[in-house]
């Protein structure tokens, strides 16, 4: 699956970055969410041709249109902003557990209603955009470096503790009198490391890298 989203999403980015986690049930009783785009919580700030994630939600618990399943407004991402959906346009992700449902940040979706007696919907959320965003959770509390630590370097990089180009994401260490970590990767923290951003390019590199295609 993050292949998948690294494909998706190499248009816009060098890599991608781990965004949002989180485990949501939907208990009996519970109303329809919203119909919303999650590209929203830049505020509208990213042009509408760039598209910024790549979301995934894993079923733990089977998905059905009776306990919540999650409502997709399939082709909302070509839609003007404005458009609203009629109910025959509303679908409804029925899964089985272990299925998952991919979308992009510009489709119309939200989580749909209970109507059980006695059926909890249990979806675990997995979402990437790219590594020059900022991310939805701040994943530097979320896992902070005496966490991170014990994870792998490849699983470290993925939440953010790498650089997202030659100077975007670098870190100097406040307590390293002999100024050797200054401008470093945050890999430096548990490593010494020397990743795809540590040696810079030539010039002309850095032009042709820097420089939009159209």
């Amino acid at each position: 699956m993050l292949d998948a989203a690294r494909t998706y999403l190499a248009k816009h980015c060098d890599d991608v970055q781990l965004h949002f986690t989180s485990a949501v049930a939907i208990a009996p009783g519970e109303s329809a969410q919203i119909l919303h785009r999650d590209r929203g919580i830049w505020g509208g700030y990213v042009p509408r041709q760039i598209e910024p994630l790549f979301s995934t939600i894993w079923a733990l618990t089977p998905f059905t249109r009776e306990n919540g399943a999650t409502q997709v407004v399939i082709g909302s991402h070509r839609w003007k902003k404005q458009r609203q959906p009629v109910t025959d346009e509303v679908a409804y992700a029925e899964m089985s557990p272990g299925s998952v449902l991919c979308y992009n940040g510009t489709v119309l979706h939200g989580g749909g209603a209970n109507t059980t007696a006695d059926e909890t919907r249990v979806g675990i959320f997995l979402h990437y955009t790219l590594n020059w965003l900022r991310q939805e959770e701040n994943q530097y509390l979320s896992c902070p470096p005496e966490h991170a630590e014990n994870l792998t370097r490849e699983l470290r990089a993925l939440i953010g503790y790498a650089k997202g180009g030659y100077v975007l994401g670098f870190y100097s260490d406040p307590d390293d009198d002999s100024a050797e970590c200054e401008s470093v990767s945050p890999e430096n923290l548990f490593s010494q490391h020397s990743g795809d951003f540590d040696v810079l390019p030539s010039e002309s590199q850095l032009v042709s890298q820097s420089t939009p295609d159209s």
